[in-house]
């Protein structure tokens, strides 16, 4: 059967588009670049396993995959085809089917390009009876200027790659990237900057450093917005004026039944579910500010987030807040916050939209100082 990839792609952004709550612009500007790109041919047929298979031609052209589809057809027929399942499979095939059927974001792209550019050639076989090329490889990176942290994202995808080619090929065999501790060790960040928890006194260095790095207001108003929500960056940029609702809901005898909220789509297990969320009341009093009379419209001016403005501008570094990132970590301090307050871990799971319990503790993250409010007490009579 022949099929054409980018039409599969079209369809499911048009499927997409009718649930999406989001913007729909950018879903509508890549079906553009899908259909200004014209189709991608591909061949799809069975081995003689029972296993599918879909295989790009050579040339991108209709003939070219039929021609390569008989072809294939023809020699499983006879028992000629060398099913690619052995260990003399290529990385850059193992890389390309671990992106198509397992992981397709943005990142696993980038890497995967580099891993098919620097080592795609080599084989499982060879790297099973000789674990040195990866040492070798990794000992001296092609890309000098890599941090730690991209080079042990890079050591993680091919690990996951190969993982996922031994796992649906059922193949006897050990993954290389695993036998090999002391590149383990040696590839580790030895900073793990996720364990920061900003405090008050950071976010207020923070705000210091905005102003004497003469930064806009609105950035600062981005950081305030991202503290209070406990959210994250890309779902606080998508905010829309028309999505919140300003007002505190009161009864006849004055007592107040409603608290301002606002409607977000939060992502959970990488799909956006649109929720209603209470407002904290620096985060009202700011989006009282923000949003003035505005009815509709985005509530910031920045699609992506402003990382490169607060690199520009020294923000952390004037802040001496360099191992803290200036948004995410923001979450942790939220969710340690309303935990304190009370708040139950399916409540807080809500807010912030994780799904799972582990999530939930893992971004709770109490001190010392927020465990001796239980025995104060104790200690009024000294």
């Amino acid at each position: 059967m022949i099929f054409d990839k980018n039409a599969e792609r079209i369809k499911a952004l048009q499927k997409k588009l009718k649930t999406f709550q989001g913007d729909p612009e950018r879903i509508r500007r890549r079906m553009k670049r899908l259909v200004d790109a014209g189709p991608e041919y591909w061949a799809d047929w069975y081995d003689r396993t029972g296993t599918r298979r879909r295989e790009k031609p050579s040339k991108n052209t209709r003939q070219a995959a039929e021609k390569l589809e008989r072809q294939r057809r023809t020699e499983v027929s006879h028992g000629m085809f060398d099913c690619p399942d052995d260990r003399r499979v290529t990385l850059e095939t193992v890389v390309n089917y671990f992106i198509e059927y397992k992981n397709n974001s943005p990142d696993t792209r980038t890497i995967g390009k580099k891993i098919t550019e620097h080592i795609g050639k080599l084989t499982l076989d060879k790297c099973d009876r000789n674990p040195v090329l990866l040492v070798d490889h990794f000992k001296r990176f092609p890309e000098k200027d890599w941090s730690p942290k991209y080079q042990w994202n890079y050591y993680l995808k091919l690990r996951a790659a190969i993982q996922f080619w031994i796992t649906m090929h059922r193949m006897q065999m050990v993954n290389p990237c695993k036998v090999i501790p002391a590149l383990v060790s040696t590839l580790r960040p030895i900073t793990n900057i996720r364990e920061v928890r900003p405090s008050l006194s950071d976010f207020n260095r923070l705000i210091v450093a905005c102003v004497e790095c003469k930064a806009p207001q609105e950035l600062m108003d981005l950081f305030t917005a991202v503290k209070e929500s406990g959210l994250r960056i890309g779902e606080v940029l998508r905010w829309q004026c028309e999505h919140f609702k300003l007002v505190v809901g009161k009864n006849d005898q004055g007592e107040i039944v409603e608290l301002p909220y606002y409607r977000t789509a939060i992502t959970k297990r990488g799909i956006p579910v649109v929720q209603e969320l209470p407002m904290r009341r620096a985060l009202y009093d700011l989006m009282v500010r923000v949003i003035g009379g505005r009815p509709s419209g985005p509530v910031w001016s920045w699609k992506n987030p402003p990382y490169k403005l607060i690199k520009n501008l020294g923000i952390m570094n004037q802040a001496e807040l360099k191992n803290l990132r200036p948004f995410h970590d923001y979450r942790k301090t939220f969710k340690t916050e309303v935990k304190l307050a009370g708040a139950t871990p399916e409540i807080s799971m809500y807010l912030q939209g994780h799904a799972t319990q582990s999530m939930d503790e893992y971004y709770t993250q109490f001190r010392r100082t927020d465990a001796q409010a239980l025995f104060t007490r104790e200690y009024s009579d000294l």
